[in-house]
């Protein structure tokens, strides 16, 4: 409501000392004076300044005028009961929480001391007031951020403890209890070494001191150490831990995050003893291919030479079914005599030794345009090249992997083609990424990640010569580089195979 001006007959503060006066206008809390109708009789700056009202627009004014509902209403009948009974409820009390209201209409929250004094006969009020909106505020801020804090650790999957400087247990949440299959008020206040086997569990106190003493440390601070856990039935178990150090008013404590990684571990023993035993399925595998390989050439050897025999010598002796007969086999023994050499040279590549030394791929390119000169004149086909760079390898098999990619392209042109051949070099961070582009006939996106697999061809042998095993040899000489290789294609459009060569190399080749 509408302040009016202030009776003629209001009383002031002239009659105060001086030095009353210096404390009532700089104190730093609010201080109203009310006589006993609770008219108010003087108002200090701190008060305007929490109210909004100057003190000549309220000096003379019923105090309710500062009061929300229900004191608004109640306040005349308390003030009427309190002089008629003496009894009082908050003169006299000191600090007590109350609401006010400010000249602008807010609510705000305010802590309030009354003491009572007579002057002059009558009995007269004084008011203390302290503005207590931004402490509840904090308050308010503070509860949420436990409540988010505690909400935090009581969903966590992960477990939280924390100690203090001696080792005792204070928090204990409840994937803690999950995890060690004790519930938290079992561990209140007991020494971390319960959850502890041994040499953990002797040595965990003589390591807290030590830490406090000399401030060094093995494991605070540091994020994700592999330690050992017992749980409450006895039974040990892998964990992964961190711990940090914090300090409060009462104290220094650690903060413990726990994963329990028994599954993981266990996943990890299965996959290390999968590996091992896939190494030892591709040795033996590979040593199959390599000695069936080896083996198998005499033979294939002998129906090759003799089947071509029988085609020089004797298809006279033979009708038009017959000699047709006679080339089919030997072309498949040709064919199959390709077959096998390049089974053989795929399975070599699993057993020999590796001799990596500085190779320059400029002079190996060098090197496979004379070993493939009668195909690159046959063919008519260009190469270009960009500088190419030195790298760490065995000079015999990425000769063979430039070699394989170039033929690959050369061999994959439609008819009466002109080829053109690109290979370009990018550097990377760490790594070369080497690019070999044609223009030839083009893969499908639906076959482009399967021609590095053995014996995978996409034309009839009849159509385009070649036994599969070309772009596979590429992927295991690459990898065997630590690198990796892949194919950009689409039909009509040409190929570019791309493959990586790390620019140094930290470990030797396996």
């Amino acid at each position: 409501m509408p302040i009016q001006a202030p009776p003629q007959n209001a009383p002031t503060t002239e009659s105060v000392t001086p030095l009353a006066k210096a404390i009532f206008d700089n104190a730093i809390d609010g201080l109203i004076t009310i006589d006993d109708q609770g008219i108010i009789e003087s108002f200090n700056p701190a008060c305007e300044k929490i109210f909004g009202y100057e003190a000549f627009e309220i000096v003379g004014h019923n105090i309710r005028v500062l009061m929300p509902e229900p004191y608004h209403s109640e306040h005349d009948g308390y003030l009427e009961h309190y002089k008629t009974t003496g009894k009082a409820r908050i003169i006299g009390t000191s600090g007590r929480e109350v609401s006010g209201q400010r000249k602008d209409g807010t609510i705000f929250p305010l802590d309030l001391s009354i003491s009572r004094f007579e002057h002059d006969g009558r009995q007269h009020f004084c008011g203390i007031i302290r503005d207590i909106s931004q402490h509840k505020q904090r308050e308010k801020e503070l509860r949420d951020s436990e409540s988010r804090i505690r909400s935090l650790v009581t969903s966590t999957v992960d477990g939280l403890i924390t100690i203090n400087a001696s080792g005792q247990i204070d928090t204990f949440n409840p994937a803690c209890e999950k995890i060690f299959g004790y519930s938290a008020a079992e561990l209140a206040g007991k020494n971390i070494r319960v959850l502890m086997p041994e040499p953990y569990h002797s040595e965990h106190d003589g390591y807290l001191e030590n830490y406090q003493r000399t401030g060094q440390a093995h494991i605070i601070g540091t994020s994700g150490r592999e330690v050992r856990g017992r749980r409450k039935d006895g039974s040990e178990f892998p964990m992964d831990l961190s711990i940090s150090r914090y300090e409060l008013d009462d104290g220094v404590y650690f903060c413990g995050i726990i994963r329990d990684i028994t599954k993981a571990k266990a996943a990890e023993d299965s996959r290390q003893q999968l590996m091992q035993r896939l190494m030892e399925s591709n040795t033996e595998l590979e040593r199959f291919a390599y000695v069936a390989s080896h083996d198998m050439q005499e033979p294939i050897r002998m129906v090759a030479n003799f089947s071509e025999i029988l085609v020089n010598e004797y298809q006279a002796q033979l009708d038009a079914d017959g000699r047709e007969f006679l080339e089919i086999i030997n072309s498949s023994a040709i064919r199959l005599q390709d077959m096998v050499h390049d089974l053989l040279q795929y399975a070599r590549l699993g057993r020999e030794s590796l001799s990596f030394g500085e190779v320059n791929l400029e002079e190996q390119l060098e090197h496979v345009k004379i070993n493939l000169s009668e195909l690159i004149r046959d063919s008519g086909v260009e190469i270009y090249n960009a500088p190419l760079p030195v790298v760490s390898g065995s000079s015999v098999q990425l000769l063979r992997l430039l070699q394989n990619l170039i033929a690959n392209a050369i061999k994959y042109q439609p008819a009466n083609a002109h080829p053109v051949i690109r290979i370009t070099c990018d550097p990377q961070d760490n790594y070369w990424r080497i690019a070999v582009s044609d223009n030839g006939i083009g893969i499908s996106s639906d076959f482009v990640t399967q021609v590095f697999e053995p014996f995978r061809r996409l034309h009839t042998w009849d159509a385009i010569k070649g036994t599969g095993l070309g772009l596979a040899v590429c992927r295991k000489i690459v990898e065997s580089h630590d690198g990796q290789i892949w194919a950009n294609s689409s039909p009509g459009n040409g190929s570019t195979f791309y493959f990586t060569l790390p620019k140094t190399r930290e470990r030797p080749p396996q």
